[in-house]
């Protein structure tokens, strides 16, 4: 990914990162401070940087169980660095917390900063299963979760074509992503353990797949109708999932993922009158649309909206920072992606077990 290449630390100094445009309204406030949980590579790569560039925000500490990791970053930032401990109530207060942690050590988390009715900023994915994220979101109701793909510009350019019905309506949706290259992990890594991981491919892939689905197809009802499920060490590693979409009529969703089988990752939007395909994995994707009667197909480069995987972050960012100022009320289930997680869990069930490898 691109970001892994430029966002790393050198010579311990991060480099910067352009952040791009905001959509959201540039309001003059105080800037807010923003206390760190989890010193691992999303953090050093991603938040850090969007954080130090961004001028709404300052980076108040970093916290981490392995303090070694908070002191490098803290360093960079020049703020405190903490070591995690049972003692979480002598966190220091913030503006916004940011929880960049695995999903299965989390809860302790969530209720002490909905305790203090601090903003939470949430790794992805935001919840192991439908009743913790309900009752997450009946904590605190100004959180988000970081399902960043939702803000890259190919997203954006499929939901506007299925909102605006240039194409006819929408019949069908293939989506399929192969994920063998992310077994390069350590048996230690917290993806290894189903406590801390919460779950396998779907937890930590395919739920960033299904909130573009979800957002691209907004107002929609999605139901899990089938669901295979190959299974490792407790953990999901391959999946074959139909879904059905229903609103002014039934359209069926097809989404495969692996670990352990290679396969190009793509989706297919199938309208009446064309077929639009494109990498939903890539963050600077250009849409191919497969209109009928034309012989190659029509080619929509990308518009507004993130073109880099930074770019889906910090808009996350802004969006969230600008709901905090709002005077309107967030809407926190579609924030922290209630239906992502309602759709997950739902596949989950509807396995009722599945093959051992």
């Amino acid at each position: 990914m691109e970001f892994e290449k430029a966002y790393m630390l050198d010579n311990g100094r991060l480099a910067s990162m352009k952040l791009p445009f905001t959509i959201f309204e540039d309001v003059e406030r105080d800037q807010m401070e923003v206390g760190v949980i989890g010193a691992g590579k999303i953090t050093e790569r991603i938040h850090i940087p969007i954080l130090l560039e961004y001028s709404k925000t300052i980076v108040k500490y970093v916290a981490d169980i392995d303090v070694d990791r908070a002191n490098k970053l803290a360093k960079i930032c020049k703020c405190d660095a903490i070591e995690v401990g049972e003692e979480m109530r002598k966190l220091p207060e913030c503006d916004i917390v940011l929880l960049a942690i695995p999903v299965g050590v989390r809860r302790p988390y969530i209720e002490e900063f909905s305790r203090r009715k601090t903003p939470i900023f949430v790794e992805k994915p935001f919840a192991k299963n439908i009743e913790d994220h309900q009752e997450f979101v009946e904590l605190n109701n100004k959180m988000v979760c970081n399902y960043m793909r939702t803000w890259f510009s190919s997203t954006k350019q499929v939901k506007e074509i299925v909102c605006s019905g240039v194409f006819g309506p929408l019949k069908s949706v293939r989506i399929q992503e192969g994920l063998v290259n992310s077994l390069g992990i350590g048996k230690k890594h917290y993806r290894n353990d189903i406590g801390l991981a919460g779950g396998g491919v779907l937890m930590e892939s395919g739920c960033h797949t299904i909130s573009q689905i979800v957002d691209i197809l907004e107002g929609y009802d999605i139901t899990v109708k089938k669901s295979d499920i190959i299974w490792k060490d407790e953990l999901d590693v391959a999946v074959e999932v139909v879904m059905v979409a229903s609103k002014d009529s039934n359209v069926k969703i097809e989404y495969q993922a692996s670990r352990v089988e290679s396969f190009e990752s793509e989706a297919e939007f199938e309208f009446q009158n064309a077929w639009v395909r494109f990498d939903h994995t890539g963050s600077n994707e250009r849409l191919r649309v497969y209109a009928n009667g034309l012989e190659d197909p029509l080619v929509i480069e990308p518009g507004n909206y993130a073109t880099s995987f930074g770019e889906g972050v910090f808009l996350k960012w802004a969006e969230f920072i600008q709901q905090i100022w709002s005077d309107a009320e967030m809407n926190t289930n579609q924030m922290t992606g209630m239906k992502v997680t309602e759709v997950i869990t739902g596949i989950y069930k509807k396995a009722k077990g599945g093959k051992k490898i």
